[in-house]
C-alpha cells in the first residue's frame, strides 16, 4: 500500500499523526494521549528537539495548530514492541490516500 507521494519515515509519522488528530477532532475528543514510536517526532513536539529542516518545521507548526483545538494533548514515546496502534494509524493514513485524501504538507 502506498500513500501516493514521496516521503521520509518522519514525514509519514507526521502525516499519520495529523490524520489521527483530525479524526479525534471529528469525534469530539477534547483531551488526547498520543503515543508514537518515533523518538524524534515526540521530542520535537515536546520541544526537547528543534528542527532546522523547513519541511519538518511546517509539520510541527501544523500539529501545534491542530493541538490548539484540544484542552490537552500529551505526546509520549513508546518502544517498537508497543507500536501496533501506531502501525495501524499509519496504515489508516495510507488508506486515506486511496479514498481521495491528500498530503497535508506540500514541498
Amino acid at each position: 500500500m502506498s500513500i501516493g507521494f514521496s516521503t521520509t519515515n518522519n514525514e509519514a509519522e507526521y502525516e499519520a499523526l495529523i490524520a489521527g488528530l483530525r479524526l479525534a477532532l471529528a469525534l469530539g475528543a477534547d483531551e488526547l494521549q498520543v503515543y508514537n514510536d518515533s523518538m524524534l517526532v515526540i521530542n520535537q513536539l515536546n520541544s526537547e528537539y528543534g528542527s532546522g529542516d523547513h519541511k519538518m518545521l511546517k509539520y510541527i507548526s501544523h500539529v501545534q495548530k491542530l493541538q490548539d483545538n484540544f484542552k490537552k494533548v500529551y505526546f509520549a514515546h513508546i518502544g517498537p514492541a508497543r507500536n501496533a496502534h501506531t502501525d495501524a494509524l499509519a496504515a489508516l493514513g495510507s488508506a486515506c490516500n486511496e479514498l481521495g485524501g491528500t498530503q497535508t504538507i506540500s514541498n
